[in-house]
C-alpha cells in the first residue's frame, strides 16, 4: 500500500534491515488481492455452498529469491507469516430466491470466469537478433500476455525485470498471426511498448491504469541501449536502480474485458515471443516469465459437489 521513499526515490520494495542502524526484528503488515477465480480474476459471485473443500493456498517463496543481503555476504536472516485473514464479501439469498436459481440449475452450473497460466523459456547470455522463443501455454481464449525476463545476476533475482534488447519487430506469434501487427520497439521506443501494457492491463486511454511503476525503474535493459540503461548490478543502489520492465502485449479480438471468450485462440499451433535483439546481451542467462491471462469457464456438478476449469 503506498509508495517507499528511500534516498528520493519512491521505490517498489523497501528495507528489511537497516546495516546503518542494526534495526531488525520488523513487522510489515500488507493488504494483497487475489488473483483469479475467487478474486480480482472475475466478475462473477462464486457459490461457495456448491462444492466441497473450498480453500485459498498460498505457498511462501524461500526468503533468498526475494531479499537481498544488506552488505555483500551478509545473511538474510528468516521471515515469519503470521495473522493471516482472509476477508471477502458473502451475499446469502432467502429460501425462494435460491430454490429458483436451484431449480434452473438442477445439475450443473457454468461461470464465466478469468485466470492465469505461466510458463518459462530462457535466451542464453549474450543472444542477439531474432529469437523466436516458445510459450509454453495454450488457451482457448487468450485475452493478454504478460513478459518478465530477468538475468541470472540481478540482486533481486527472479523478482528483476529488464528489457532483453528488444527492438522494432517484438511481438507475439499467436495462431500464425504477429501481435501487436506494427511491432513493438521496446529500446528506442519504450513510452509506445508502457502504452500497451497499459491496453493489455484493459485501459482504454493513458490516464487509466497508470501503475505503480516509475520510469527510472521501467526504462531498465540488459544492456545500456536506445533510450534505456543497463540493469544494476550494484548493492548500494538497489533501491533506487530496481529494474521492472515489463511487457505486456492486448491479445482480445474484441476489446471488452469481461467478455467471454473475447481473446485469441492458441490450442491449435504453439506460440512464439519474437524477440528483435538489437544488441547482444549481458553474459549471463536470462529466464524469461510468461503470464497468460485467460478466459476459463467454471462447471460446478450441483450433485457432486465438485468444480472442473475449462480453458
Amino acid at each position: 500500500m503506498g509508495f517507499n521513499r528511500d534516498n528520493g526515490y519512491n521505490v517498489l520494495g523497501h528495507k528489511i534491515f537497516d546495516a546503518a542502524t542494526t534495526v531488525n526484528n520488523l513487522t510489515f503488515e500488507y493488504a494483497l488481492p487475489i488473483i483469479g477465480i475467487l478474486g480480482s480474476g472475475t466478475d462473477k459471485l462464486f457459490p461457495t455452498g456448491n462444492i466441497y473443500s473450498l480453500r485459498v493456498e498460498f505457498t511462501m517463496d524461500a526468503i533468498a529469491n526475494f531479499t537481498v543481503a544488506a552488505t555483500a555476504g551478509g545473511s538474510i536472516g528468516t521471515c515469519i507469516i503470521s495473522e493471516v485473514e482472509f476477508v471477502g464479501q458473502v451475499i446469502e439469498l432467502d429460501a425462494q430466491p435460491q430454490s429458483i436459481i436451484q431449480s434452473q440449475n438442477p445439475n450443473l452450473i457454468h461461470i464465466r470466469s478469468q485466470s492465469y497460466r505461466t510458463s518459462t523459456n530462457y535466451l542464453t547470455g549474450g543472444s542477439s537478433g531474432l529469437n523466436d522463443v516458445l510459450i509454453g501455454t495454450r488457451v482457448s481464449s487468450l485475452k493478454s500476455m504478460f513478459v518478465t525476463c530477468s538475468p541470472a545476476n540481478a540482486l533481486e533475482k527472479k523478482y528483476a525485470s529488464v528489457c532483453p534488447n528488444l527492438g522494432q519487430g517484438t511481438s507475439l506469434i499467436l495462431a500464425g498471426l504477429a501481435l501487436p501487427q506494427r511491432g513493438l520497439n521496446c529500446v528506442n521506443h519504450p513510452a509506445d511498448t508502457f502504452c500497451e501494457l497499459q491496453r493489455a492491463l484493459g485501459a482504454l486511454a493513458i490516464v487509466n491504469y497508470n501503475g505503480a511503476i516509475q520510469k527510472e525503474e521501467y526504462y531498465r535493459s540488459s544492456t545500456d541501449i536506445g533510450l534505456m540503461k543497463a540493469y544494476n548490478t550494484t548493492l548500494a543502489d538497489i533501491s533506487s536502480k530496481s529494474p521492472q520492465f515489463i511487457l505486456g502485449i492486448n491479445t482480445e479480438i474484441v476489446s471488452h474485458r469481461g467478455g467471454l471468450l473475447s481473446g485469441i485462440n492458441i490450442n491449435t499451433a504453439p506460440s512464439f515471443l519474437r524477440c528483435q535483439i538489437d544488441s547482444a546481451l549481458s553474459a549471463n542467462t536470462h529466464t524469461l516469465y510468461f503470464f497468460a491471462y485467460h478466459d476459463v469457464i467454471l462447471e460446478i456438478d450441483v450433485n457432486a459437489k465438485t468444480i472442473v476449469a475449462k480453458f
